[in-house]
């Protein structure tokens, strides 16, 4: 049995020619599936995504029912917008970690997610550059 990760940047257990253990359990909330499944392709194999949602109700509902340890999340969703959810979660005590996505940058809208609780706001245009770095820097 290897002791050792096979990236030695990653925090999670995931081990060559072994079962995957102790994956970070990951809620996707975006309102286009498109997005949805490029994060899900970034995520692969090393996060277990539980759910997606595509409305800010749904997310809310999914990330009190099932605990994920990190929720990805869009600003701009119907019925709740990110920046709702998010204050939402904070204040029903939730430990999940929140990584708010958008195609939105704008000073105010990360200021606005950094002061309601999020530990970090990456651009949907450098997300595949940005989101592993950004997981393993909040799990480290």
């Amino acid at each position: 049995m290897r002791n050792d990760p096979i990236t030695s940047e990653s925090p999670l257990y995931v081990y060559e020619g072994e079962v995957r253990v102790n994956r970070i359990r990951v809620i996707i909330a975006d309102d286009h599936a498109a997005v949805r499944a490029v994060l899900r392709q970034l995520l692969d194999p090393f996060f277990h995504v539980v759910f997606e949602a595509s409305n800010g109700l749904e997310t809310v509902a999914a990330v009190e029912r099932l605990r994920p340890e990190l929720l990805l999340l869009d600003v701009s969703m119907p019925h709740m917008n990110g920046f709702e959810v998010l204050r939402q979660l904070k204040e029903n005590g939730s430990e999940t970690h929140i990584i708010m996505v958008s195609s939105f940058i704008n000073p105010q809208y990360i200021d606005e997610a950094s002061a309601l609780g999020a530990e970090a706001y990456i651009a949907k245009r450098a997300m595949d550059r940005e989101l592993l770095p950004c997981i393993r820097r909040i799990f480290a």
